[in-house]
């Protein structure tokens, strides 16, 4: 419906007291929406429509808020190619803008799972695939708008298609899960250090 279909995440709690989630279909386009919920007046509100070109299509997980108040997430398909993107929203204006195209040679493709703020003010992401066909690990500079690749992923090593996100644990590191591959190629979970990219495998 116009109020969109299919959320995959929940919504996150923002600064200004309100909740702001998505769906992954469903708005004029059935590409998805974002929306917010009022707690107080018990009210739901589309506040934007995803377009494909310019803010990607079939947004997965939750949107992160960051310091300077404005909301990010990502698509899993839309965009240039239509290999997803990552996407800047204002809740303030209801601007919904991509700030960056997914490329399947260059910085792989189908993000997926909500991007994980880390300690030193960057996003951290997987992509469902990459040219190796396992997927990548990547790092998005909100301030510079700069992506770099952190780690391709591979069947054997690591593990391939990560469809969740990213968790922080207290000792500093991240923690995420890939569907297949691994040394049991049953898929695996594996440690992120957010401040050099080092990827281990944990379990297989």
């Amino acid at each position: 419906g116009l109020k969109g279909s299919n959320p995959l995440e929940g919504p996150i709690e923002a600064s200004n007291g309100k909740f702001y989630g998505m769906t992954n279909t469903g708005g004029v386009n059935n590409f998805g929406v974002i929306y917010e919920y009022d707690l107080v007046t018990d009210t739901l509100i589309v506040k934007t429509h995803f377009d494909s070109l310019t803010s990607g299509k079939h947004p997965t997980g939750s949107l992160v808020e960051v310091s300077n108040g404005l909301f990010y997430g990502v698509a899993r398909y839309g965009g240039i190619n239509n290999d997803g993107v990552l996407f800047e929203y204002n809740n303030q204006n209801d601007s919904l803008l991509k700030k960056i195209d997914f490329e399947y040679t260059q910085n792989g493709y189908q993000p997926m799972g909500s991007l994980t703020l880390t300690s030193s003010n960057k996003l951290l992401g997987t992509t469902f695939l990459s040219d190796t066909g396992a997927g990548l690990l990547y790092s998005y500079d909100y301030i510079g708008n700069q992506l770099n690749n952190l780690k391709f992923l591979n069947h054997s090593a690591i593990g391939r298609h990560p469809e969740g996100s990213l968790t922080y644990a207290n000792n500093g590191m991240l923690y995420g899960t890939s569907r297949e591959g691994g040394a049991n190629y049953w898929g695996s979970l594996f440690e992120v250090n957010p401040l050099t990219g080092e990827v281990k495998t944990k379990v297989n």
